[in-house]
């Protein structure tokens, strides 16, 4: 008789079980698609104000955690601001450093779903769903119906939390569960447990729902669910981690970073998760509530302790992840080799690297234009490429120039200090549209000879060769007078202004005459050629302002200002 009654028994155990399960997996499904419709509504109402908060207000790292904190409330998803954050930053728009604040706050804004999800306002849960229908479906405003997808979501989310309730509350009596659930409470085991069923549903939310609706039925206790809040934070980082696959190397240190960040938490806590039951036990609240308050104690907290740590986070973000490696052929950039941010302390010391790294964005431009000569008038069209991949190396440099200098006019200066860093601003400026001129406007000129098959005389090809080092050659001076303050250098610079307008009007004077020779081609012809000369002559009004930066000109010698 006792054996037929076993099995039996058995039968209605195992009927309990897939109901427990088909009950817990709905609820779990209705409860992420309840946070996926609540963010829908949140994310229209932000409109384009939401990429705009991503990109702009990271000016620094704690107004990063305030953007991030931000956006994560409207998107209800950490791993989905990270994700954001590593496309910036691939793309370019967000710095390294600009992250960390950000990836901080996402942390903290993910907690907002635990708050509100334990509310006990299962009752209210079906006029929310009904209100925002009628919002949704009656409103001839978008804003209405998207304020009707937000509380169409917000009674989802009630819902599922209700129906994951009711499914899990047999598992009360249910002493294999129990057990299991005393075993949680080793903080090895139910980190693992959170780490692993967050990454399994992408979603660190459903793992607190999951445990919210535990809690409610008195199946959870407290110290196995801080553990898995934890394990929970772990997990939220693999939705980064794959974004970032296939990524530049800055985007992939996006995602290590948020990965440091939230293991370097859970090692701060893991060992001090008495003390932080006692704390949330403190807060009024039941257990679901407690564990809404860990939640959020614990990402408050680890952003208050590690935002003092970003800069050797970063740097061992970048060392765990190596820069990418050049493509095949590819050259890689010229780097900055006198800019040291350590010198900021002294800045005349650092106002000297300046005008260094000057020099060397200088021969640069100098080997840039050399080449040049030759490739526009008779190169081909992979010499006229090199030339024009140069002005890469002069960006970068005019990049990390201006970076330096303005961190650097954020110090205290004497008033020569700064005029002498605005002439470094100048001179910057000034070599960049030098660039500019040769990569964009000369290697075109270049270009067309190749495609209109045109051929310069030599007679002019000489002309322009002569102009080309008058040029190169006062540029070079002006150059030096700058980086040794050599006034009486500079003052030559300028001085050769009436002689090369002279040699222009002379080299003018023979492309006209040449315009009536039986050429094919003529007339395209000279306007190639009578373009190259005003690219020269821009070329050395730049060298001439190089040179005025040191050697100002009397009122009668001024030149006017003009665009180049």
């Amino acid at each position: 008789m006792e054996l037929p009654l076993a099995a039996d028994h058995l039968a209605v155990i195992d009927f309990s079980w897939w109901n427990v399960v088909v009950g817990l997996l709905g609820g779990l499904a209705l409860f992420l698609y309840g946070i996926e419709k609540m963010s829908d509504g949140l994310r229209a109402v932000a409109g384009d104000g939401l990429k705009t908060l991503l990109a702009k207000l990271t000016a620094n790292r704690f107004a990063g955690v305030l953007t991030g904190t931000i956006v994560t409330m409207i998107v209800q998803s950490s791993s989905l601001t990270t994700v954001l954050v590593v496309g910036f930053v691939s793309a370019g728009l967000m710095t390294l450093q600009q992250s960390v604040g950000v990836i901080l706050g996402a942390n903290i804004g993910t907690t907002l779903t635990a708050q509100i999800a334990a509310f006990n306002v299962a009752d209210s849960a079906w006029l929310l769903v009904a209100l925002g229908f009628l919002a949704f479906a009656a409103g001839r405003r978008d804003f209405a119906r998207q304020l009707g997808s937000v509380l169409i979501g917000l009674g989802l989310l009630f819902l599922a939390l209700a129906q994951m309730s009711s499914a899990t509350s047999p598992l009360r009596g249910y002493p294999p569960f129990l057990e299991l659930m005393q075993r949680l409470e080793h903080p090895v085991l139910g980190i693992l447990m959170g780490a692993a069923f967050t990454a399994l549903v992408q979603s660190s939310s459903a793992t607190t729902g999951v445990l919210l609706a535990l809690s409610s039925q008195g199946v959870m206790t407290l110290p196995a669910a801080l553990a898995i809040v934890l394990g929970a934070n772990l997990g939220s980082c693999v939705t980064a981690l794959l974004a970032g696959l296939g990524k530049p190397a800055a985007a992939r240190r996006a995602a290590v970073l948020h990965l440091l960040f939230n293991v370097l938490g859970v090692a701060l806590w893991i060992f001090l998760l008495p003390q932080l039951a006692l704390i949330v036990e403190s807060l009024p609240g039941d257990l679901p509530r407690q564990v809404a308050n860990a939640h959020t104690v614990f990402n408050v907290s680890n952003t208050l302790v590690l935002i003092w740590f970003t800069g050797p986070l970063t740097r061992l973000a970048q060392r765990l992840v190596p820069p990418d490696p050049p493509a095949p052929g590819a050259v890689p950039p010229v780097e900055p080799r006198y800019l040291d941010e350590k010198l900021f302390t002294t800045p005349s010391l650092a106002l000297d690297r300046v005008r260094l790294e000057l020099g060397h964005a200088g021969e640069v431009v100098l080997e840039m234009f050399a080449r040049s000569d030759e490739a526009v008038l008779t190169g081909t069209r992979g010499s006229l490429e090199r030339v024009a991949e140069m002005d890469r190396d002069v960006n970068h440099l005019y990049a990390a120039i201006v970076e330096f200098t303005r961190k650097l006019a954020r110090r205290e200066m004497t008033h020569t200090e700064t005029a002498s860093l605005e002439d470094c601003l100048a001179v910057v400026n000034y070599l960049e549209n030098a660039g500019d001129i040769v990569a964009s406007n000369m290697v075109t000129q270049g270009l067309r000879r190749l495609e209109h098959q045109l051929t310069i005389s030599a007679p002019t090809r000489e002309t322009l060769q002569n102009l080309h080092r008058a040029v190169e050659g006062d540029l070079r001076d002006a150059l030096t007078a700058f980086q040794q303050l050599d006034a009486p250098l500079a003052e030559r610079v300028v001085a050769n202004k009436v002689p090369f307008e002279r040699s222009t009007r002379a080299a003018l004077e023979l492309l006209r005459r040449r315009l009536i020779a039986d050429e094919p081609s003529r007339t395209r012809t000279f306007q190639m050629e009578v373009d190259l000369v005003a690219q020269l002559q821009r070329l050395h009004y730049l060298a001439r302002r190089i040179a005025k930066v040191v050697a100002l000109p009397s009122p009668e010698e001024a030149e006017p200002e003009r665009t180049v």
